[in-house]
């Protein structure tokens, strides 16, 4: 009886070779400039106030329109919390399929936040 090596192209047993460190980063670094670069464009100025970026992600809960202190700078923490914590757990992550999941999730928030910005700024009111 004749034996026959095992089949490397099956699915069963193809791994995906593991994301080295740098494309890693590399990738992170050009969602996170991509976001902001979409949230300043024509504006450049606006990059002075890149600190309330995650104010994005409450201007569906009308965030402009809030007068409380403690709710924009719970939102601020919560929101780089949650951008620190992804950002941590997702460049930790050697296997593919966890670092795409933690890439993708990046991705949507950046679009929602990016979005809510750009929302925020078009509706921004200068009283006297």
């Amino acid at each position: 009886m004749m034996k026959t090596a095992p089949d490397q192209v099956s699915p069963m047993t193809a791994q995906a070779a593991p994301l080295s460190r740098a494309r890693r980063v590399g990738l992170w670094i050009i969602a996170c400039g991509l976001a902001a670069l979409a949230t300043v464009v024509p504006s450049f100025p606006l990059l002075f106030f890149c600190w309330l970026f995650p104010m994005g992600l409450a201007a569906p809960f009308g965030a402009s329109n809030w007068t409380s202190s403690a709710a924009t700078n719970g939102t601020l923490i919560v929101g780089w919390g949650l951008y620190l914590i992804l950002t941590v757990y997702g460049l930790r992550q050697r296997e593919r399929g966890r670092y795409l999941f933690a890439y993708g999730l990046l991705i949507a928030l950046l679009i929602l936040n990016v979005a809510g910005c750009r929302y925020e700024v078009a509706h921004i009111r200068f009283g006297c």
